[in-house]
């Protein structure tokens, strides 16, 4: 054989095993078989998905995890998938492995604080098997909406340095019974009585607020979105965290599309709208 020939095998070889070594993108199919459990609590077994990109760019994959929205009670994560398809397709073909997670809900004396512990615990998890998963632990973020977009705010801001951005989409930031302040909502405080375990006193409240609770000490990029026509949690929310964050020297941004209610994918806009917080989270995870 020649040394012409010998060195275009050679060639050939070399790119074989540079494909093997994972720049194809990583095909994902959603079913139940690929669920992960990662923990198990009295109630039963938590588990999670991982999404891989439909485009590869990395060597390790830029993660976000997804918290769904249902008033701390309902929802799930393929509710997530199917709702927000254009923000989980858009960051998947720009190289993001999204992660949908389930969570414990506020019912039968459990409260938003388990379902936080949850939230944490699925992060927490990830990051001790980052390797397995093909993970890039320097490159993770935190999505949600609505209750989602509050657990993913507060794990933000208790992770102190473990993600990186995250994105409140409709997430509430403080609690309040007064009905005067510009923070209350009569739909919001509906689900008080679940998500506190009864009425809830001053203090309780402001435990779970992260308007309250962030501090110089958070490593995240914030970026707020909030429809100006949002009854149930109204634009201020992501207004006032803006301020508080950026007063410590943070980063944080602030998307309020004119005539978005509560209902995301019913809005004109959605598909767009998901576009740029796609592109607003890609850059920012390298």
């Amino acid at each position: 054989m020649s040394r012409k020939i010998i060195a275009i095998v050679l060639a050939f070889v070399l790119l074989a095993g540079l494909f093997s070594c994972g720049t194809e993108p990583v095909q994902y199919e959603h079913t139940e078989s690929n669920e992960i459990v990662y923990k198990t609590t009295d109630d039963g077994a938590l588990g999670l998905d991982i999404l891989y990109p439909t485009r590869r760019r990395h060597d390790k994959n830029p993660t976000v995890l997804v918290f769904h929205g249902g008033g701390w009670i309902s929802g799930s994560r393929t509710e997530f998938y199917e709702e927000f398809a254009p923000l989980c397709d858009g960051l998947r073909a720009q190289g993001v492995t999204v992660v949908g997670v389930s969570y414990r809900f506020a019912l039968d004396g459990r409260t938003w604080r388990d379902c936080l512990d949850d939230c944490e615990d699925a992060l927490a998890y990830l990051l001790e098997h980052a390797a397995e998963y093909d993970i890039d632990t320097e490159n993770m973020g935190v999505i949600g909406y609505s209750a989602g977009a509050h657990l993913a705010l507060m794990t933000a801001i208790e992770s102190e340095d473990s993600v990186k951005v995250c994105v409140s989409m409709a997430g509430p930031v403080s609690f309040t019974t007064t009905p005067e302040s510009p923070y209350y909502s009569s739909a919001l405080a509906y689900y008080y009585d679940y998500i506190f375990g009864g009425k809830p006193a001053s203090a309780v409240m402001l435990d779970a607020s992260p308007i309250a609770l962030v501090s110089r000490k958070c490593g995240s990029s914030f970026l707020m979105v909030n429809g100006t026509a949002d009854t149930v949690v109204s634009a201020v929310h992501a207004e006032s965290f803006c301020r508080e964050v950026t007063s410590f020297g943070l980063e944080a941004e602030l998307i309020l599309p004119e005539g978005l209610t509560h209902a995301y994918p019913a809005y004109d806009g959605f598909t767009e709208l998901c576009g740029d917080i796609a592109a607003w989270v890609v850059e920012r995870l390298g």
